[in-house]
């Protein structure tokens, strides 16, 4: 109830809050709120202070998940930089609790949608450096207001750890690193997997950084840890390639800073360090200011990223292949190292480092000369920009503080946010919503063209060969050399990133970065081009506690192989008489299909399977090598995201009391669970968390009814199909729990008083599983569908109310419902027997005994009106064949069809932007036919349409006709052309015949079978029959209960 009060509150206040604001956002950990600020006309921002993209982190560990908060976060201050030795390096500033990012969102006369996002990494040498770093005129340098707003794109800044918590190794496991590298890696995650709830596209990130930020921006496309969460890169004024970007003798300075703080220097010192104040570790992390041109600053530079052999398994130079489909821009200002240089050779100005470049790259110098240069200035009048001035420009500043620059300031600051933000929308920076003065040119690896950026620009300040053309000359044997090493570091990477950018296969996902961690499947080739990657047994919750909600999975260290189906959740086995599976079972499998380019923004589809709550699995059975669940070929063929899950099934997953001590629905929960897990992940394996259709048969088929009538699924499914089950099934929901508790109490050995709940709780799993009350075979006069017991209840909290109340939930959804024209026929020959046999005849009085038992609330009068329906052309002497087709016309009706005809109706008649469709399937079962077993005039049994949806006659041609894999075909375009568009007509696949609309007055469908053709289009399925168990026999109902 916590969580759908949530979710009220949240439309509550979404629907009053101003069109120009997001007001209340609710992210993963929690609901949060900014300010509001107004622009001008109909321009307003939104901005987010302070949120924790991860826990206060560990002493020399990894960032954690944040665990979230209780009601909401107040976003409106900016947080604490992460601690660090202040400037002049003699005391200590910030917190170690600062992990916490900012987030910028400019809104015209609506709230954005689908912005592109730029993610800012701050520099500092590794050491120091903030979120939003100095401020001037009440303004930060850091504040991503004018980017914003210039460019229509969201700014986010986070914080990192620096200096000795943030970078000190020992180049060992027991100190290994790079923990800075890993919090920006946590924040990049935490953005792709929150901001499209800020109007952002996750699909469309920018990295942007400068000094070590432009460094980190490199290494952050370098490692595979970042797979699919970036999109492009700019680089300003350094590169994983600089010669101080990575530290060689990580402990050599480890050792330094514990004789510091009396650590010894040998196995005990990574133990000692982590014990040791933080603050003192702090300080003893300084580093010499002192320099020469014998000794220059940069050498001093040591509290640096290194090769960990997880983060950067490897050189940075022999990482590049990572980077092969991120768009990048690197430059460097034109005289940046003159910052440096001033404390090495105080009469030297010079560039220290180029840059390398990647995918669809472009190379800038940027030019414009120090606002500090000239007469009566500290610089030089020949001085260019110096190192971080261009921060000042890609910020805005002359915007925000005009008083203290000029009209030529202002321009070249629009230039470069037009060509920043341009870059970030398209990757192309001569292409966006904002004009550029001068077409900037790719870099090539032969043309190695790049564009002087500058205020008084034009095409003359398109260039080639930065700093590398012939006769230029050096002013001193050390600028000669940096300048040399840097440029054939560029002209290397340069070569290697050619050869990756062509060679390189984007058909798999490789490593993907989830909420619980990284993850890696297999890559199956289909075909020239064609592949699907599959991932198996990925968690999407913990283990499950005894009757109990599932809570999210903890995550996990390393690399998850999940190249293995999980166990199936504990339940019973079909004999009942041994259990099977295991209690930690809730993980799912995912298949992606693609081509020759790594897919993106697919459709999904999430399969739940049936087994009448009581037994079943996400693979389904197996046969000659593949599962009956298998999302391959639908995935491949339909060109969508596949994801089939496991649910708590049986005692585990839905005994109840009735009440809230034991209140039920485990397995519904699950359900929701593995949804919401989708909806948070899936883009990082290229699905769209926008276009989600659950699918599923039975049991399955009900569940996906349970799930869109539930408030807690709000926002995150967008359409449905329920296969041979629904919500309002006579077997769908327990009308008396309680009765099946005590069963189960009772055989589980616990009392049926006040204690029965507590001994359940702490009994054990599989003696819970193996006290499933024993289920006898079914008789005409008790069927066998009446023992499904262990199903959903109306618990006030995931079923609020009847499900035939809850309509108005899945107002949005589009729905797609229908039944087997033989649904019943497994069930009804389990209650008469003789159809189980074709050369045994069937009693006539068996099947009026039948339908006398389901009538049996309606009384005589009931069972009256429902045999003149039923048997009233039978004559005195009906054919055999006649007398078990009616049964099996009883049992489908009863069990299947007439419910999921109510639904469709009921969909139809609250829809309000949704689509409704309705089929029959009628192709004849396999079963059937001479030297078979089921009779010649057998159609459609129960399950027989699982096999043709999921394109089993694909994949074992052997055992089927072409025939089969037609209809294969035609039901697997129908399924997903609607999980595309919501129209299974309109989609990547054409279709035999135009599925019409259901609609509360017309009631079409559709008969699918192998031949169809436009006959194949009906109305008003078993109307009769639908209005005797919907209408007449209910009213009889209430009659006998007044009766009594």
């Amino acid at each position: 109830m916590a969580m759908f009060g949530i979710v009220v509150a949240v439309a509550v206040f979404l629907e009053t809050v101003s069109a120009t604001s997001l007001g209340v956002v609710y992210t993963e950990g929690g609901m949060v709120e900014g300010v509001n600020i107004r622009l001008g006309f109909r321009r307003h921002m939104d901005i987010f202070m302070g949120i924790p993209f991860a826990d206060m982190p560990g002493r020399f560990e990894k960032p954690k998940r944040h665990p979230g908060w209780d009601g909401v976060l107040k976003a409106k201050e900016y947080r604490n930089r992460c601690l660090q030795v202040n400037f002049r390096m003699t005391d200590t500033r910030g917190s170690e609790d600062c992990l916490y990012l900012n987030i910028w969102i400019p809104h015209g006369s609506s709230v954005s949608t689908d912005l592109p996002v730029m993610l800012w990494i701050y520099g500092g040498g590794f050491m120091i450096g903030g979120s939003m770093d100095g401020k001037f005129l009440d303004d930060y340098l850091y504040s991503g207001q004018e980017i914003a707003e210039r460019g229509e794109v969201i700014v986010v800044t986070v914080g990192y750890r620096v200096g000795t918590l943030g970078f000190l190794s020992t180049g060992d496991s027991s100190l290994p690193g790079n923990y800075g590298l890993w919090d920006q890696q946590a924040a990049i995650a935490w953005v792709h997997r929150n901001i499209h709830s800020f109007g952002g596209d996750p699909d469309n990130i920018t990295l942007f950084g400068e000094s070590a930020g432009g460094a980190s921006v490199s290494f952050q496309t370098l490692t595979p840890h970042n797979k699919g969460t970036i999109r492009r890169a700019i680089s300003q004024s350094g590169v994983a390639l600089c010669p101080w970007a990575v530290n060689r003798n990580p402990r050599r300075f480890a050792e330094e800073v514990a004789l510091k703080v009396n650590c010894p220097t040998d196995e005990k010192m990574a133990a000692c360090l982590k014990m040791t104040d933080p603050e003192l570790l702090t300080l003893a992390g300084s580093f010499n200011m002192s320099s020469s041109p014998d000794n220059p600053l940069i050498s001093n530079l040591v509290l640096s990223p290194v090769i960990d052999g997880d983060f950067l398994p490897d050189e940075p130079y022999n990482l590049f292949h990572n980077a092969a489909d991120i768009d990048y821009i690197a430059g460097v200002n034109d005289m940046d190292g003159h910052l440096f240089t001033t404390f090495d050779i105080p009469s030297i100005n010079s560039q220290l480092v180029d840059t390398p470049v990647t995918r669809r790259t472009y190379s800038y110098m940027f030019s414009e000369p120090s606002r500090l240069g000239g007469i009566a200035k500290p610089y030089p009048s020949w001085m260019g920009a110096d190192h971080a001035d261009d921060l000042f420009y890609v910020f805005g500043k002359p915007f925000t503080t005009p008083i203290v620059y000029r009209q030529r300031h202002r321009d070249v600051s629009g230039y470069m946010i037009a060509y920043w933000t341009n870059f970030a929308k398209t990757g192309d920076p001569n292409k966006g919503d904002l004009s550029v003065p001068v077409t900037w040119p790719q870099f090539t690896s032969t043309g190695h063209q790049y564009l002087e950026i500058h205020s008084k620009m034009d095409s003359g300040y398109v260039h080639q060969k930065m700093r590398i053309e012939a006769g230029l000359v050096y002013k001193t044997t050390w600028e000669v050399f940096v300048a040399f090493c840097a440029a054939m570091e560029k002209q290397k990477s340069l070569l290697v990133l050619a050869l990756f950018v062509t060679t390189a296969s984007a058909a798999s996902l490789g490593l993907v970065q989830t909420e619980g961690g990284r993850v890696q499947g297999q890559n199956i080739p289909l075909d020239v081009f064609r592949s699907v990657d599959v991932f198996k047994g990925i968690p999407f919750a913990a283990k499950p506690g005894l009757f109990e909600k599932p809570k999210p999975h903890p995550g996990w260290d390393g690399i998850l192989q999940a190249t293995r189906f999980a166990e199936q959740c504990l339940q019973i086995n079909d004999l009942q008489t041994t259990s099977l599976g295991s209690e930690d079972c809730l993980h799912l499998n995912i298949w992606v299909p693609q081509g020759k380019h790594v897919s993106s923004n697919l459709p999904v589809m999430i399969w739940i399977y049936g087994g009448g709550f009581m037994s079943g699995s996400s693979t389904g059975p197996g046969f000659l090598g593949k599962y009956l669940y298998s999302g391959q070929e639908i995935a491949d063929k339909g060109d969508v995201i596949v994801v089939s899950f496991g649910y708590r099934v049986g005692v585990l997953g839905f005994l109840s009391t009735g009440d809230s001590r034991l209140p039920g629905n485990y397995g519904l929960w699950d359900q929701h669970a593995a949804i919401a897990w989708v909806h948070r992940n899936i883009r990082s394996f290229g699905g769209d968390p926008d276009n989600i259709t659950i699918f599923g048969e039975s049991a399955g088929g009900a569940s996906v009814s349970f799930q869109t009538l539930s408030p807690h699924n709000k926002g995150l499914v967008r359409r449905a199909i329920s296969q041979s089950g629904d919500a309002l099934g006579p077997w769908a929901v327990n009308e008396d729990p309680r009765t099946m508790a005590e069963r189960v109490a009772l055989k589980a050995g616990c009392p049926v008083d006040e204690r029965m709940v507590a001994c359940l709780r702490s009994s054990d799993a599989r003696n819970l599983t193996m006290s499933t009350p024993y289920i006898p075979d079914g008789t005409p006069d008790y069927p066998g569908i009446k023992h499904v017991l262990l199903t959903p209840v109306v618990d006030g909290d995931f079923l609020p109310d009847e499900p035939v109340n809850l309509f108005h939930n899945a107002a949005e959804i589009d729905y797609l419902a229908g039944v087997n024209d033989m649904d019943g026929f497994s069930f009804t020959s389990e209650d008469i027997h003789s159809l189980k046999n074709k050369t045994e005849k069937t009693p006539v009085d068996e099947v009026i005994r039948l339908l006398a038992a389901y009538t049996k609330d309606t009384g005589p009068e009931g069972f009256q009106v429902a045999s003149d329906e039923y048997f009233s052309k039978w004559g005195a002497s009906p054919s055999q064949e006649t007398v078990q087709r009616t049964a099996v016309e009883i049992g489908t009706d009863y069990i299947f069809l007439v419910s999921t005809q109510a639904a469709l109706y009921l969909h139809a008649a609250k829809a309000t932007s949704a689509g409704t469709f309705s089929y029959l399937l009628s192709e004849p079962s396999l079963l059937a036919g001479p030297g078979r077993p089921y009779p010649d005039w057998m159609g459609a049994d129960h399950t027989d349409d699982l096999q043709y949806v999921f394109g089993i006659p694909f994949a074992i041609p052997q055992v089927y006709g072409d025939k089969q894999r037609e209809l294969s075909g035609n039901m697997i375009a129908y399924w997903t052309n609607f999980a595309r568009t919501g129209n299974p007509n309109k989609g990547t696949l054409k279709v035999p015949v135009t599925w019409p609309n259901f609609t509360s007055a017309g009631q079409q469908f559709l008969d699918i079978s192998a031949k169809m053709s436009e006959s194949s289009i009906g109305e008003k399925m078993r109307h009769n029959f639908v209005r005797l168990w919907t209408k007449t026999l209910p009213s009889l109902k209430s009659h006998v209960a007044l009766d009594n």
